[in-house]
């Protein structure tokens, strides 16, 4: 969760972040990631950002408020 509130510090209201289990009902919601993994592609976890998967298995904070920062102007 701190990298939620990392990302919320940086950027306010211009991210959303959430945390998806795959065990939870709301993992459903998600069709591409299940098919990223079956295909074998990558591995959990998963990183989506914009509904584009952009980063499987190992990354780092800085990694993800890298390519959230390119996205989104300061």
């Amino acid at each position: 969760m701190s990298l939620g509130r990392q990302l919320t510090r940086r950027f306010g209201r211009k991210v959303r972040f959430r945390y998806v289990d795959v065990r939870d009902p709301e993992y459903a919601g998600y069709p591409e990631v299940e098919t990223f993994l079956r295909r074998g592609l990558g591995k959990l976890p998963v990183v989506m950002i914009d509904g584009e998967i952009r980063f499987s298995s190992v990354f780092t904070p800085t990694f993800i408020q890298r390519e959230v920062a390119q996205r989104i102007p300061l």
